[in-house]
């Protein structure tokens, strides 16, 4: 972490939030589910896929887990590392680290979706909400080209 900006810091203490409150919020949920939960939610087919209490409820987390450290590793690796100097990695950083909140956020919300659906509180994934989430993260790739050459002059 030496070197880097207050930003990028608080950007990956960001993702530690997330991937806390992801966990935090399933084991809560878990302990509270009724004997039927709802596992899989589709933006096409209609209606869920409703199975007995089963730990599979922890499958999410577990991605969501597999995917930040997966994604801390790589991008350190190949895209951070790989930098001109101190200011253009603090901005590929920046860049990785908010692709990895907005990745979490999308766990969080099929998370969330499931277990209101579990409890008969929701009717499921919010098609606005993930199109936005991915729209943000698609539009991270411009502006991270943006700010590389702005960097470079």
């Amino acid at each position: 972490m030496r070197g880097r900006k207050k930003s990028v810091v608080l950007l990956l203490w960001a993702n530690w939030v997330l991937l806390g409150v992801s966990w935090g919020m399933s084991l809560r949920a878990y302990l509270r589910l009724p004997r039927r939960m709802a596992l899989w939610l589709s933006l096409w087919r209609p209606a869920p896929v409703v199975v007995d209490k089963s730990w599979l409820f922890f499958i999410y987390p577990v991605i969501q887990s597999v995917v930040f450290f997966g994604g801390l590793a790589l991008a350190g690796r190949f895209f951070i590392g790989k930098s001109d100097g101190q200011d253009v990695a603090n901005l590929k950083a920046e860049v990785s680290y908010l692709e990895l909140i907005f990745v979490s956020l999308l766990f969080i919300h099929l998370q969330t979706s499931l277990i209101l659906l579990s409890f008969g509180m929701g009717s499921g994934i919010n098609a606005s909400y993930m199109a936005i989430i991915v729209a943000v993260l698609v539009m991270l790739v411009p502006y991270y080209h943006i700010r590389r050459r702005i960097l470079s002059r």
